[in-house]
């Protein structure tokens, strides 16, 4: 997205919650947060129109109740994140309705933008050791899971982003775990193989998992489904040992 530091552009990945902003060889990226990155992707996933407060503050505080100043320190965050505190043209208030996203300063991906090419093996060689995922792995890791695409679809919306993964088996089900850094792969396999052996087990038909690691204490799982349906669940670090069944299943089924 185009922002309102001159020629410098933005990259916002909602599953880590993150915003790089960049400009020539000069990159930043700096954690949204939460209710943060909820909110942008809440925005954006319908630029030009209009968003009431209420479904914004539902979206970016799902699990909490707060105030009407919470919604508005937040929109000012994210404003000057983006270089918009003074003209507010790219988050724009509607009086007495809610907030919408400028279009105009989206960018679109176009076809014709390069693949950076995949510089190790196929995730399918590495059941234990982490491999990058880069753009040009995308058609192979559709093949190897539906979840894993719908995970790198968002992070391919900046081509110099790589990610790191792990694909592990349990029966017809599998387990694909994200993380940006190599080393922190296994370590979020450690923390999360438990609860991604607790998900198989509930769910009665074979399902694939993707587990991202965790941005702001948050991680994130998505459940796929051979009959095509897709749900997420986002759960924070201290909730990993103790989450329900109840939820768990609310993504299994």
């Amino acid at each position: 997205m185009k922002t309102g530091h001159g020629d410098q552009q933005a990259y916002f990945c909602p599953v880590l919650y993150t915003l790089t902003l960049f400009k020539d060889e000069s990159r930043h990226t700096v954690e949204l947060g939460y209710s943060g990155g909820r909110l942008l992707e809440r925005l954006i996933q319908a630029p030009g129109q209009v968003i009431d407060r209420e479904t914004l503050v539902a979206y970016a505080w799902s699990d909490r109740v707060v105030g009407p100043g919470s919604l508005n320190q937040q929109v000012y965050t994210l404003r000057k994140m983006l270089g918009d505190e003074k003209n507010l043209q790219i988050i724009q208030t509607v009086p007495r309705r809610g907030y919408r996203f400028n279009p105009a300063f989206i960018i679109e991906k176009t076809p014709e933008q390069p693949l950076q090419q995949p510089a190790t093996p196929a995730l399918e060689q590495v059941p234990v050791m982490a491999a990058p995922v880069r753009s040009g792995l995308r058609r192979k890791a559709m093949a190897v899971s539906a979840t894993l695409a719908v995970i790198t679809g968002y992070f391919f919306a900046s081509p110099s982003t790589e990610l790191y993964a792990s694909l592990q088996k349990t029966g017809n089900s599998s387990v694909v775990y994200v993380e940006q850094q190599q080393p922190k792969v296994n370590e979020l396999i450690s923390k999360t193989r438990a609860l991604s052996e607790r998900m198989i087990n509930l769910s009665e038909e074979p399902v694939e998992l993707a587990i991202v690691g965790s941005a702001n204490g948050y991680y994130q799982v998505h459940c796929s489904h051979n009959t095509g349906t897709n749900n997420t669940l986002i759960l924070h670090a201290n909730e990993i040992q103790s989450v329900s069944d109840t939820r768990l299943l609310s993504c299994v089924q």
